[in-house]
C-alpha cells in the first residue's frame, strides 16, 4: 500500500481534496475543519485563517487564575471560562481526531494494493498510442504480410516450373529458345503488378 508522505493533517487536507472531504464529511466539531487541523500540529498558534489559538486563550486565562500573581485568582466567572473552554477545547480536538482517522480510512481504501512507491494520489495512468497508417486506420501489419505470401509463393512456383518446361523443352529439341526468357520476363511483371494493386488495397 502506498504510504502516506504527509504527517500535518491540516497540509494532507489542502493537498488531497477527497481527504479533505472524507474528513469534512466525518467533522462533528464546531471550529472550523481547517482551523482545528492545524492546532492539531500547532496547538498554541494562530490558524492560518486568522483565527486565534483556543489552547493559547486557556494558558492565559489559567496563568491569570492560577498563577501567584494572577489578576483573576479567586475570580469565580473567570474560573468558569477557564472550565468551559477546557471542556470545548477536549470535545473539538475529538472531533477533530474522528475526522482524521475517518480520513485515514477512506485514503487507505483508496490505495489499497499500490506499490509502496506509488504516490498515494497517482495520476491516470498513460494511454499507448498506435501509430495510424496513411488513412488514419491502424497499419495492417499482418495482414500486409500474409498478401506477401499469397504473391510470393505464385511467383516462385510459376518462374520454377517455366524454367524447368523451358530446360526440358531445350533438352528435347536440342536448341536454345529465346521464348522462355521472354516468359519469364512477362510472368513476373504481370505478377508485379498484381503485387502492387494488392499491397494498395
Amino acid at each position: 500500500m502506498a504510504q502516506n508522505v504527509y504527517d500535518d493533517p491540516y497540509d494532507q487536507a489542502l493537498a488531497d481534496p477527497r481527504f479533505l472531504a472524507a474528513a469534512t464529511a466525518a467533522h462533528a466539531g464546531r471550529w472550523s475543519l481547517l482551523d482545528a487541523l492545524w492546532w492539531e500540529w500547532h496547538p498554541e498558534d494562530p490558524a492560518p485563517s486568522g483565527s486565534p489559538s483556543p489552547i493559547h486563550r486557556l494558558r492565559e486565562l489559567q496563568r491569570r487564575v492560577f498563577a501567584a500573581d494572577g489578576d483573576a485568582a479567586g475570580d469565580h466567572a473567570v474560573a468558569q471560562v477557564v472550565r468551559e473552554l477546557e471542556a470545548e477545547i477536549v470535545a473539538e480536538r475529538a472531533a477533530a481526531t474522528k475526522a482524521i482517522t475517518a480520513a485515514h480510512a477512506d485514503l487507505r481504501r483508496r490505495t489499497a494494493g499500490l506499490p509502496h512507491d506509488v504516490p498515494a494520489y497517482p495520476t491516470a495512468p498513460a494511454v499507448p498510442s498506435i501509430a495510424p497508417a496513411v488513412d488514419g486506420s491502424p497499419e495492417p501489419t499482418m495482414r500486409n504480410r500474409s498478401r506477401v505470401k499469397k504473391v510470393l509463393i505464385p511467383v516462385v512456383g510459376s518462374v520454377a516450373v517455366l524454367g524447368i518446361l523451358g530446360l526440358k523443352y531445350n533438352i528435347a529439341n536440342h536448341r536454345e529458345s529465346n521464348l522462355w526468357p521472354v516468359l519469364l520476363v512477362a510472368v513476373i511483371v504481370l505478377t508485379l503488378i498484381y503485387f502492387g494493386r494488392e499491397m494498395r488495397r
